[in-house]
């Protein structure tokens, strides 16, 4: 299932503090899909919307999920700061950066990404990730003395979020979608 995950929702089971995206599913794919095998394949924050990717196959969830099979994941972005230097957050995205701790969480150093920029005098961009550490996205523009506003994921590898999915809205993924990423996957 691709869902298009809205602001004030959890990537969890159960509702709670916010209410789990599952709440989304309609009864009919809640009968066919729940039972416990249902799950989440990359997770999103509660305040971050966008592609969710829902499937009962654990070894799918696996593999997108592993930063040893380097599954893309890109993401729109909005920053409060416009960087007076972009090329050199382009060249920071692209050596790896240190990210700090943050709470319980253990500082690492994330992976080489890939940032565009989408206009000259704009705060917003489009990252690509090839992992799925805690807060990443939001933590790699702290570390760089920055704060993202506005996080929305775009894509999960070739799984691209439909644009006709209004935000809380899903659909299951055409065969075409399915072939191509468990191509993608290893597992065609």
């Amino acid at each position: 299932l691709m869902i298009n995950k809205p602001q004030g929702t959890l990537c969890s089971s159960r509702d709670g503090a916010y209410r789990s995206v599952f709440s989304l599913l309609p009864k009919e794919l809640n009968r066919r899909f729940l039972g416990g095998e249902l799950h989440i394949a990359g997770r999103l924050d509660a305040d971050t919307e966008g592609l969710v990717f829902c499937t009962t196959d654990g070894d799918v969830t696996h593999r997108i999920i592993s930063p040893k099979r380097r599954i893309s994941k890109t993401y729109y972005v909005v920053l409060r700061d416009r960087p007076a230097d972009k090329a050199e957050y382009v060249r920071s995205f692209e050596r790896g950066i240190a990210v700090p701790p943050e709470g319980s969480e253990p500082g690492f150093t994330a992976q080489s990404a890939r940032l565009v920029w989408l206009g000259e005098n704009d705060e917003a961009c489009t990252l690509t990730i090839y992992e799925g550490k805690y807060h990443q996205v939001k933590r790699m523009f702290a570390a760089l003395g920055n704060k993202v506003v506005f996080l929305k994921r775009l894509s999960i590898g070739s799984l691209q979020l439909d644009p006709a999915l209004k935000a809380g809205e899903l659909r299951e993924l055409t065969e075409e979608e399915r072939n191509t990423l468990f191509k993608e996957l290893g597992k065609a």
